[in-house]
């Protein structure tokens, strides 16, 4: 038999990262890192990273990142309440852009990014996936193409090992993904 080759999935248990993870799975070994920094979904994402990973058939690690949730900054770390926004809402770019401000974590996915290249670095796998998607991308700068190209150049130059972040679901919004 064929051995399949190595990729590390970044799989919060969300759609995108399910639906990433799950296209990658049928081709790779696949080692899934989920991340607890501390964000009030913690175990709700804990839990259905594990489900999906049982279902596919992939290794889970959960890494614990509590110092990420004690630099602050993000309502999804700490006491500050998560604003909602209203259908209305959506269109108003002032108020999306102060809600993402709002739910920011500082480097996060820097952070998760660099340890999934250190898993995939000690594994030999030859690639990362995640499930970034078009939506998040304009709120977000880590979730953008721009953020995707230059982790790969940096990849390039600060791995010794041909890998590379990939990132399926990027052109798409969550209607199309689903």
């Amino acid at each position: 038999m064929e051995k399949r080759k190595k990729a590390i999935s970044i799989l919060s248990g969300g759609l995108d990262s399910a639906v990433a993870t799950s296209l990658l799975a049928k081709d790779y070994d696949v080692h899934a890192l989920t991340f607890d920094y501390g964000q009030r979904s913690a175990e709700m994402e804990i839990k259905s990273s594990k489900t999906i990973c049982g279902k596919l058939g992939v290794e889970h690690t959960v890494i614990q990142l509590p110092w990420l949730a004690q630099i602050g900054g993000s309502a999804l770390t700490s006491e500050e309440e998560v604003p909602e926004l209203s259908m209305d809402q959506l269109d108003d770019k002032e108020v999306c852009d102060e809600t993402a401000r709002k739910v920011w974590v500082p480097g996060r996915n820097v952070v998760f990014s660099s340890i999934a290249l250190s898993f995939a670095e000690a594994e030999g796998a030859e690639k990362i996936i995640v499930g970034w998607d078009l939506e998040e991308a304009a709120t977000f700068p880590d979730n953008s193409k721009e953020f995707l190209n230059a982790f790969n150049h940096l990849l390039d130059i600060g791995s010794l090992y041909d890998i590379q972040i990939e990132a399926p679901l990027i052109d798409l919004n969550k209607k199309d993904i689903v």
